[in-house]
């Protein structure tokens, strides 16, 4: 029944973009966006050097390191045997028994 009618503008639609140009706009438009400030920041003026020349730094520490290297060696502790009727003076005996065996810890070598 009722008809729609299109209104034709005298100018025209322009046709839609490709996806490939608009890809190929959208690469050009980064990459000038991405070299835009490197071109800005080298064409900037350098600043004046300075009359007045600076001192030459002091060099640098020299640092020395010293590697200890300690061993150190466990031993099963001595046992203290009371002799005679004095408690109060005990004597040490070394030796005799099973004694563990020394430990070491640090260094490479037994």
């Amino acid at each position: 029944m009722t008809e729609r009618l299109r209104v034709v503008s005298p100018v025209g639609r322009r046709p839609r973009r490709s996806r490939r140009a608009l890809r190929a706009w959208a690469w050009v438009a980064g990459s000038a966006s991405f070299l835009l400030p490197t071109a800005v920041l080298a064409s900037a003026p350098r600043p004046a050097a300075s009359a007045v020349p600076t001192p030459p730094a002091p060099p640098a520490p020299v640092v020395i390191i010293h590697h200890v290297i300690r061993r150190v060696v466990v031993q099963a502790p001595t046992r203290v045997v009371t002799v005679g009727a004095s408690a109060n003076a005990p004597t040490v005996v070394s030796g005799g028994g099973a004694a563990a065996p020394a430990a070491s810890t640090g260094g490479s070598h037994p």
